[in-house]
């Protein structure tokens, strides 16, 4: 009841005041430029420069919370009591459910505050905004986020934190809500809303503007206390507040909670031991930071052309990592990088970002693009190419300005080498010559019309399987596999390089059935755990030793490589059920295959069934699909448990990753889950995936869903298990696996669910 009647005094009091004075300022004259506007809603006056407002408006006028909760389109209901000779009575909508954060008043002159909520996935109850009085904003030295919008001020957080943790309130309302100012007067400890200091009447109050603007007087943005401003009770202004309603209004309020105390400062990651470096690293602003640090560096790195790690040494004195694309490469394998110009002397940026930094100011001036294939950004190289007639173009001088002949191309340094119709130029000028895999036409490549086996594109310049007698099932007329080259290095095919006898570089693209079995997933796991043995032991005993920010570094590129491989899953799964992988046990010196059982040697016995039983498990197909669309950030711990339990899901399918101890698991567990929350651009998730195709064999025959995204399927990981369960139960979802289908049954298939379509909608 107290509250109520606090309520209806705070009313009572506005709708006095709005026929005289503003709401944030307090005074009542008016410019020809500077009017008071009446909001339609709520009936808040305002100036306009004091609210931000550029021109009175034509129609009604609404301020900024009314508009926000769509007021401005409430339209006023006629009284039943209308005579039918004055005018209707506007509808009084009910109290905005907002309130300042830094006063316990409810009503006035609003403005949006910055505020980054916790959750990342709207909560049924969350707050959509935050809200400050003008005044209090004002009062308290606030900046608006845009000076000429006007319409959100920035973060109250850490302002509403400091004043809490002082334990200081307001001493009218006797409320710790939000901000207060000092009485100026020497010596005097008391602190006040400046909205309270207003309401009661008691109180000397400086604001620093009227309505011509910043005025000068003696002690502007200034209060007094109640105590001190000895306000005679018959100069108390008629329809001020009482103390005690004051306070009432304030008790309504739950007590702002007291800020978190300080994290205290951990220790130097380097001298951390196993259980601190845990703790330290459970914290996501710690890994963030130690994330933010660590990704910049080199070691561990492997080379975006030749696909190589150096040791810790030679990567310092032969890795270069461009500082805005973040790739890093070997300056030996792009020969000589001095084509550009010499305008930009920064050797830390690869040749496509030093292009952008010459020319992004020009009005012809275009983003460097791979024309080969539909990866953006990358180490590009610039190319060229030439028509084989000449005659043709003679004539057709914009369009010959227009096509892939007469603008400036660029290609990435592997399409362009590895492409065995590309001439790379190297020193003579670091171009590439792509004049043979360009049409007559200018504008599209030979070939281009077949699909690539990953992302199902039927466009750019694709390569095939160097493997003699490489058959595409899906398309056995085309002959072997065929992919661009990005997609094949991203999936973790092989692209590699090799050094005849006679001195010459031999470079080859082998499929996922041919591949080297060092390129098979597992291995490239045994990859990612050997410095860690290395560092800790083979059985990893010694993890409790501190780690050095290299190895921490070392051990985050190989988490983001791995990771980029398990992103493609969504298509090799499907190939990884038919056939396995190449896998092949690395042996110690001393060992002798002959005499060591297939167990020992780490294999794993699997048949098409069994491991078509352990993707589906695992699910392995829609966590590659999940983490290609970066579906965990979606989680509102930014999906730590939920992708914590997929990759142990995935880990704990021996078929697939080998028997791995329990130490293990949580090794990889622990760094993939870094890798995906580093959000490196060379993962290929999120705004950095390569596009794929809305056909062929990226769609589900089954029903036509997309198989590179979850859609209807529950995320991976999300669903809670029982200790020591790592597989999720009662799924059911579409997959092709072990459904051979050659291209003309798959149009069929796709012709039969099209009808479908069309029928239930008919």
């Amino acid at each position: 009841e107290r509250r109520r009647e606090a309520d209806l005094a705070w009313q009572a009091q506005l709708e006095q005041d709005m026929d005289a004075v503003c709401d944030i300022c307090g005074d009542g004259e008016v410019t020809v430029d500077n009017q008071i506007l009446f909001c339609e809603a709520c009936n808040v006056a305002v100036h306009q420069k004091c609210y931000g407002i550029d021109s009175v408006p034509a129609g009604d006028y609404f301020c900024l919370a009314c508009r926000f909760f769509n007021r401005d389109k409430m339209k006023a209901m006629p009284s039943r009591h209308f005579d039918g000779e004055s005018a209707p009575p506007k509808l009084m909508p009910s109290p905005l459910p907002i309130c300042c954060e830094l006063c316990p008043r409810k009503q006035g002159a609003f403005v949006r505050t910055f505020f980054e909520p916790k959750r990342t996935k709207k909560r049924k109850g969350d707050p959509v905004a935050k809200w400050v009085h003008v005044v209090c904003a004002k009062w308290q030295g606030l900046r608006y986020i845009d000076q000429e919008k006007k319409d959100l001020i920035e973060d109250v957080t850490e302002l509403k934190g400091l004043f809490r943790a002082n334990d200081l309130k307001c001493c009218i309302c006797q409320g710790f809500r939000g901000a207060v100012n000092r009485c100026r007067v020497e010596g005097c400890k008391s602190y006040m809303h400046v909205t309270c200091a207003r309401a009661c009447g008691l109180c000397i109050v400086c604001h620093g503007e009227n309505h011509t603007g910043l005025i000068e007087t003696e002690a502007p943005w200034t209060l007094v206390c109640p105590e001190h401003s000895n306000v005679l009770p018959e100069n108390v202004p008629e329809g001020s507040l009482t103390i005690d309603q004051l306070v009432a209004a304030a008790k309504a309020f739950p007590p702002e909670p007291l800020p978190e105390p300080p994290k205290p400062d951990p220790k130097p990651f380097n001298k951390m031991n196993g259980k601190e470096r845990k703790e330290f690293l459970s914290d996501p602003e710690f890994e963030e930071e130690l994330i933010q640090k660590i990704k910049s560096g080199i070691v561990g790195s492997s080379c975006a052309i030749c696909d190589t790690r150096d040791d810790e040494e030679e990567a310092k004195n032969s890795l270069t990592k461009c500082a805005k694309c973040f790739e890093t490469f070997h300056r030996k394998c792009l020969d000589d990088c001095k084509n550009i110009s010499d305008k930009i002397e920064d050797e830390s940026l690869c040749d496509g970002c030093k292009y952008v930094a010459e020319n992004e100011d020009n009005e012809d001036f275009e983003v460097p693009q791979c024309h080969m294939c539909n990866q953006e950004g990358g180490i590009l190289k610039k190319a060229f190419a030439k028509p084989t007639s000449k005659k043709f173009w003679r004539t057709k001088h914009q369009a010959f300005k227009k096509s892939l002949f007469g603008k400036q191309i660029w290609c990435h340094a592997i399409c362009g080498m590895w492409h065995p119709q590309c001439k790379y130029l190297g020193a003579e000028n670091g171009a590439v010559d792509c004049s043979a895999i360009i049409m007559a036409n200018g504008q599209s490549h030979i070939d281009s019309k077949k699909a690539c086996a990953l992302c199902g594109r039927c466009d750019k310049v694709k390569v095939q399987c160097h493997h003699p007698g490489c058959v595409n099932p899906r398309y056995p007329k085309n002959g072997p596999f065929r992919f661009h080259l990005t997609c094949a290095r991203q999936a973790g095919f092989e692209v590699s390089d090799a050094e005849t006898q006679k001195k010459e570089i031999v470079f080859q693209t082998k499929c996922f059935h041919h591949a080297r079995c060092e390129c098979a997933f597992r291995a490239k796991l045994e990859d990612f755990i050997e410095p860690e043995k290395i560092r800790a032991g083979n059985d990893l005993k010694n993890s409790n030793l501190p780690m050095t920010f290299s190895h921490a570094t070392k051990l985050l590129h190989h988490g983001v490589t791995v990771l980029r491989i398990l992103g493609w899953a969504w298509i090799w799964a499907e190939w990884w059920v038919e056939k396995g992988d190449r896998w092949e046990p690395l042996l110690d010196i001393g060992q002798k295959e002959e005499d060591m059982t297939r167990e020992e040697l780490g294999y794993v016995d699997s048949t098409q069934r069994s491991r078509c039983a352990d993707a589906r498990k695992c699910r392995l197909a829609a966590f590659g699909a999940a983490l290609r669309n970066r579906d965990y950030d979606e989680e509102e711990d930014g999906g730590r448990v939920a992708l914590d339990r997929a990759l142990r899901a995935i880990l704990h399918t021996q078929s697939l990753v080998g028997r791995l101890r329990r130490v293990e698991i949580d090794f990889f567990a622990d760094w993939l889950g870094r890798a995906y929350r580093s959000r490196s651009p060379l993962l290929g998730f999120g705004d950095n995936k390569i596009p794929v195709a809305d056909s062929g064999h990226c769609l589900h025959t089954e029903d036509g869903s997309a198989k590179y995204k979850l859609g209807s399927r529950p995320l991976p990981g999300k669903q809670e298990l029982p200790k020591n369960t790592f597989f999720e139960n009662g799924i059911e979802e579409p997959d092709d696996f072990l459904k051979f289908v050659t291209l003309d049954e798959e149009k069929n298939t796709q012709r039969k669910i099209k009808n479908k379509l069309i029928i239930k909608e008919k």
